[in-house]
């Protein structure tokens, strides 16, 4: 749902179409705002406590091990090789297909995360 609305939300900003200036300032807002201020801490924060079986006190220490913002960095640059070029192609498509595609790319970055976010 969060997605579909930023998506919703950038086609009323920005307009639908496909130009090379729309697709820019679409996947710019979405990898350089969304992604590292939003996106990549609650990934962070949720890949973590489930990695702790869902118990704060170890999401803690997994935090004491290394730090949120160091996770948040490790992510931020993993979604940015994954996702500049599946958003940039995402908006390039009619708006029915965005969310469609989106939802194939995610597959591939669920599993991606959820071999940074384990620990050793």
């Amino acid at each position: 749902m969060e997605v579909d609305a930023l998506y919703r939300a950038q086609a009323h900003w920005f307009g639908e179409g496909s130009g090379a200036g729309t697709i820019a300032i679409k996947t710019i807002v979405d990898q350089f705002g969304y992604a590292p201020l939003w996106a990549a801490p609650s990934q962070v924060l949720l890949f973590t406590w489930k990695d702790a079986g869902f118990s704060l006190a170890g999401a803690r220490g997994a935090f004491q091990r290394q730090s949120f913002g160091q996770r948040v960095l490790v992510v931020v640059c993993s979604t940015w090789v994954v996702w500049i070029p599946a958003v940039a192609i995402v908006y390039s498509l009619p708006s029915a297909l965005q969310v469609p595609l989106f939802n194939l790319v995610l597959c591939f970055w669920c599993l991606l995360m959820s071999f940074i976010s384990r620990e050793s």
